[in-house]
């Protein structure tokens, strides 16, 4: 599973910033479950949710501060925008499994089917 960033800052605000703490945490090996919990809090993103979920997670305060306004979380999210672009996406969840687009919404049931199928 490759996850790739599509911050929608049309309608939300705080993608962007969202995605780069996320992205900071993946630095340091805790992505899922900074997104999760930025996923439970989604009604309340600003700078001291990303803060106090960071700590939470015994996130180093100072390199997650330090990565989310990096060139490189810049570039990670521009890169992934850029994706998204190029295979005429412009919401989400959109998943991609080898060459095929699937459609959805998927259930839990349908995505097993279908992963089923590629590993036969």
């Amino acid at each position: 599973l490759v996850y790739k960033h599509l911050p929608l800052s049309q309608i939300h605000p705080q993608a962007i910033p969202a995605a780069k703490a996320a992205w900071a945490a993946f630095q340091q090996g805790k992505f899922w479950e900074y997104e999760d919990a930025l996923f439970e809090q989604q009604d309340n993103l600003d700078e001291e949710l990303y803060l106090a979920i960071a700590q939470n997670l015994n996130l180093d305060l100072e390199q997650f501060n330090r990565d989310r306004i990096s060139v490189g979380a810049e570039a990670a999210i521009r890169d992934d925008l850029k994706l998204a672009q190029s295979l005429a996406v412009n919401g989400t969840p959109f998943f991609v499994l080898n060459t095929e687009v699937l459609q959805v919404p998927l259930n839990l049931s349908e995505m097993e089917s279908i992963l089923a199928k590629v590993r036969s």
